[in-house]
C-alpha cells in the first residue's frame, strides 16, 4: 500500500497552477511529494518555488541544489530567486526572521503576479499552528490576537495556501520515511 499524506484538498481545484513554496525540508518536501503524486487526480499543474535567502553559506547553497534536483526528478518546472534577507532585515529594522518572511511572501506575490501559477501553497504543519499560537499568546495578545495560520491569504496577484495545517510533524515525516525520501534540515 503506498503512504499518503493527510492533505486539505478542499483549497485546491482542477485546473489550478500552483506552486510549492519548496525550501527542501521535511514539511515543503513531503507537500510536493503528496502533490504530485495527486497532481493527475486532483487536476493540479504543479511547480515547485525555491527562495534563496542568502543566509547558512553552503548549507542554503546546498538546500538550493537538493530543491532544484526534487523538481527534476519528479518532472515539475522550478522557479528560483535570490536575496539577501541579512542585508533587508538591518536597512528594515526588523529581525532576519521577518525581512526573510516579508522577502518570500513578496517572491511568492511576484511569481503569482507573473501569470505562470496562480496559487502558492506553503507547508505549515499543525505544529507550526500551535507554535504561532502560542508565541503571539507569549508576546501578550489577548483572545482577539491569539488566531493561528490561516489556511488562505488572498493577494490582488493570488492566494497562498496551506493544505498541511491539519497534519503533523510527526505525519510529515512518516510519510516521507515510507517513502525513503530524504530532505534538508533547515
Amino acid at each position: 500500500m503506498r503512504p499518503t499524506l493527510p492533505i486539505d484538498e478542499t483549497l485546491l481545484r482542477p485546473g489550478l497552477r500552483l506552486a510549492v513554496g519548496l525550501s527542501g525540508g521535511a514539511d515543503s518536501v513531503a507537500l510536493l511529494r503528496a502533490l504530485a503524486e495527486r497532481s493527475r487526480e486532483l487536476g493540479l499543474v504543479l511547480h515547485a518555488a525555491h527562495l534563496h535567502h542568502g543566509l547558512r553559506g553552503e548549507e542554503a547553497d546546498g538546500d538550493l541544489e537538493f530543491a532544484r534536483a526534487l523538481a527534476a526528478e519528479l518532472g515539475i518546472p522550478f522557479h528560483e530567486a535570490r536575496v539577501n534577507a541579512g542585508a533587508t532585515a538591518k536597512e528594515n529594522a526588523e529581525t532576519i526572521e521577518e525581512a526573510a518572511r516579508s522577502l518570500r511572501y513578496g517572491w511568492f506575490r511576484q511569481l503569482m503576479a507573473s501569470g505562470e501559477v496562480e496559487a502558492v501553497a506553503t507547508a505549515h504543519t499543525r505544529d507550526d499552528q500551535a507554535e504561532t499560537v502560542l508565541a503571539k499568546f507569549l508576546r501578550g495578545a489577548w483572545t482577539e490576537g491569539l488566531s493561528g495560520i490561516h489556511p488562505v491569504i488572498e493577494f490582488h496577484e493570488g492566494r497562498i495556501l496551506r493544505p498541511l495545517l491539519s497534519t503533523t510533524r510527526a505525519e510529515v515525516e512518516a510519510y516521507l520515511n515510507a517513502l525513503g525520501q530524504g530532505w534538508r534540515e533547515d
